[in-house]
C-alpha cells in the first residue's frame, strides 16, 4: 500500500489490503478482529438528579438491555454511591462497569470493593487521569490492594479529564449471589 503525502513524499507501508473489508462479515477463526454486536436501542432519555439513590430508583424498574441513559448530575451528587444504590439497593448485578474519572476518593474505592465481594460486579475496569495519577500515585497500592479480587479488576492511566461509566446489567451467574 503507497500513500501520497504530497510534498513530504511517498511512503509505502508494505500492507496488502486488497480484500480486507472490516464491513463485511468475518470468520472468527480466520481474522482476530471482530465487529461490534448490533443491539437494539431500547430507550435513551436524560435524567437529572441530586442524589444517587433517587437515581438508582428510577432506573432500577427501568433497566433493559441495550439501554443508553444519559444522566446530568449536580456538583453535590456523589457519583461513586450510585453503583451500591444501584447494585444493591435494586438488586442489580453489573456483569461489567468501566469507569472513567478524573480521580477516585478512598471511599468509593472502598464501595466498588464491597460490590466486588458481594458478587453485584462482575468485571470492573478503573481508567483514572494523568493528572490524578502524578499527584496521587501514593495511593495506588491502596487501590490495588482493595480491588484486585479475583482477576476481575484493571486499572489504567489516560490524559482524560471526564466523568463517563459503562456498565453492561444482566443476571447474575448461576453460581453466585
Amino acid at each position: 500500500m503507497k500513500i501520497d503525502f504530497g510534498d513530504i513524499g511517498d511512503f509505502d507501508l508494505g500492507l496488502d489490503l486488497d480484500g480486507f473489508d472490516l464491513g463485511a462479515p468475518q470468520d472468527r477463526h480466520q481474522n482476530r478482529y471482530v465487529l461490534p454486536k448490533r443491539t437494539r436501542k431500547v430507550a435513551s432519555h436524560a435524567v437529572n438528579f441530586d442524589h444517587a439513590m433517587d437515581l438508582a430508583k428510577a432506573l432500577g424498574d427501568e433497566i433493559m438491555a441495550g439501554e443508553t441513559v444519559h444522566a446530568l448530575l449536580s456538583g453535590n451528587f456523589i457519583f461513586g454511591d450510585f453503583f451500591e444504590a444501584l447494585a444493591v439497593d435494586q438488586n442489580i448485578y453489573i456483569d461489567e462497569l468501566i469507569i472513567s474519572t478524573l480521580s477516585i476518593s478512598a471511599g468509593n474505592v472502598l464501595s466498588l470493593r464491597n460490590l466486588l465481594r458481594g458478587d453485584y460486579i462482575g468485571k470492573l475496569d478503573l481508567i483514572v487521569s494523568d493528572y490524578f495519577w502524578s499527584h496521587n500515585r501514593q495511593n495506588a497500592p491502596f487501590i490495588y490492594e482493595h480491588l484486585d479480587i479475583n482477576d476481575s479488576f484493571q486499572l489504567a492511566v489516560a490524559g482524560t479529564h471526564t466523568k463517563i461509566t459503562l456498565m453492561r446489567v444482566g443476571p447474575p451467574p448461576l453460581m453466585k449471589r
